[in-house]
């Protein structure tokens, strides 16, 4: 059956740890608030949250959750993330970050060679592609913000299993390629792919390396 490949993020929601940096009534010191997240991974903050930053961006909560994507190209380390609750009080935390664990694939025999040894012709193509793509992908919604909520819907009802391909590391007949970043579900031809929430169509059109995309 024909795959068509659906993109979705990945989140593994993570609580940060709620007791006080430091218990006054017992005369007791405690650790800071801490998360451990993966590259890929989101942590949450849950709970009397009004505005969450992150590095040098900030954003409003979603239903008094503050939600904290790391990137996967994101530097494996410690960083600081914050929040301004309900009540005023700004409340910061430790997100320490570390390496998500490369699974190696290696697809041989690949049938479509046009895809192996790329022409000039076609690296020509994806490169005015990603001319078009990666301003949308940049995009800083300053008129009129972005809308994020939860839950997110299914990107496709009935929705198969993932191919668990999140961050997979692959190969080509033995030629390495760019780390995959996105989940991989079985659809078949003609069936629809839905949108997980609300939002504008800004781009369809069928790309070089990615096929028909939708952003």
């Amino acid at each position: 059956m024909p795959i068509i490949r659906l993109m979705s993020l990945l989140t593994l929601l993570l609580n940060v740890p709620v007791g006080n940096a430091q218990n006054q009534k017992a005369g007791l010191s405690l650790a800071p608030k801490s998360v451990n997240v993966a590259q890929g991974e989101v942590a949450r903050w849950a709970g009397n949250c009004l505005r969450c930053s992150f590095e040098k961006r900030a954003w409003s909560d979603v239903n008094v959750t503050c939600y904290y994507p790391v990137d996967m190209a994101m530097t494996p380390g410690s960083y600081t993330i914050s929040r301004r609750t309900t009540g005023g009080k700004l409340e910061t935390a430790t997100l320490q970050v570390s390496t998500k664990a490369c699974i190696q694939k290696d697809l041989k025999n690949f049938p479509k060679k046009g895809y192996i040894n790329v022409s000039a012709k076609n690296q020509a193509r994806a490169v005015k592609e990603a001319a078009i793509v990666n301003p949308i992908l940049s995009y800083k919604a300053t008129v009129r913000p972005a809308v994020f909520d939860l839950p997110v819907g299914k990107p496709a009802n009935p929705l198969p299993k993932g191919e668990g391909n999140f961050g997979a590391c692959r190969t080509f007949d033995g030629q390495p390629r760019d780390r995959h970043t996105g989940q991989d579900y079985p659809v078949g031809m003609c069936e629809s792919a839905l949108s997980i929430g609300n939002g504008r169509v800004l781009l369809v059109a069928n790309h070089f390396y990615s096929g028909n995309s939708v952003l």
